[in-house]
């Protein structure tokens, strides 16, 4: 069979023996594959910089025909290295979590081209710190579609209607309370966290990205939640999103 060309995203890679690795790639044509790397390791290696985690390169491979089976690398040439991810530990936590989080969402061979676009572009503003943790955070709520679990914001969650005026969001039930529901016991959020969700619901990421206007509190408020929602409910362990968690800004909500 002959080499094809892809373009991908590595989201790790393990040691496979002295000199080779087995690196685990999210493709734009193919989704995610698992592709063994011969002679990565060796000093003289033409291939060893395009496998490095979070790399964005085009690779040759030979691909096997098998769902979940492991393709075999010909060639690699580094796009780009993210390389300064490496020096804010913040925003190599938020990459670190994005890869992990795409590794879960698809199983192999499933094309995801939105998903592809989504990441390379988060792990590009998180490369060049640009508004690192509202484009983590976007990468988080968009990600839930993937999982089959995106919230439902169309609607008041307690009464069921719809194109109402929201006032507040339930935490439990992760929806709008409209006026009439909401109960004044509850926590309530600002008017422009209620909007900013609304916002998020009613456009895609690329529509979003970048919007500069935005408050900073609801930005720290929704990853919190969406870190909450995606361990608790949906069932994930990701060890850089509970490291995440336990950083001080995102445990302490009460200044919001």
């Amino acid at each position: 069979m002959p080499a094809i060309e892809i373009e991908a995203i590595v989201l790790r890679k393990y040691p496979l023996n002295d000199f080779d690795q087995i690196i685990v790639v999210f493709s734009k044509e193919y989704g995610k594959l698992s592709i063994k790397a011969l002679g990565v390791n060796r000093a003289n290696s033409k291939n060893k910089f395009s496998i490095q985690t979070f790399s964005r390169s085009r690779f040759e491979i030979f691909k096997t025909n098998r769902l979940e089976g492991i393709s075999k690398l010909k060639t690699g040439e580094l796009i780009n290295l993210n390389i300064n991810l490496s020096k804010i530990y913040q925003n190599y936590l938020y990459a670190s979590a994005c890869v992990e989080l795409i590794e879960l969402s698809f199983e192999s061979n499933v094309k995801n081209i939105q998903a592809f676009n989504i990441l390379n572009e988060v792990i590009f503003k998180l490369n060049h710190n640009i508004n690192s943790t509202k484009n983590f955070s976007l990468f988080l709520f968009y990600s839930l579609d993937w999982f089959g679990v995106k919230w439902d914001l169309k609607k008041c969650v307690n009464c069921n209607e719809k194109k109402v005026d929201y006032s507040n969001f339930d935490f439990q039930n992760y929806g709008f309370l409209c006026r009439k529901c909401n109960n004044l016991d509850n926590f309530q959020v600002s008017q422009s966290f209620v909007d900013f969700l609304i916002k998020l619901d009613r456009s895609n990421f690329f529509q979003i990205r970048d919007e500069d206007q935005y408050n900073v509190r609801d930005v720290i408020l929704l990853t919190n939640v969406l870190m909450e929602y995606l361990s608790s409910e949906v069932g994930l362990y990701i060890i850089a999103l509970e490291t995440i968690k336990k950083q001080k800004v995102f445990q302490n909500i009460t200044f919001l």
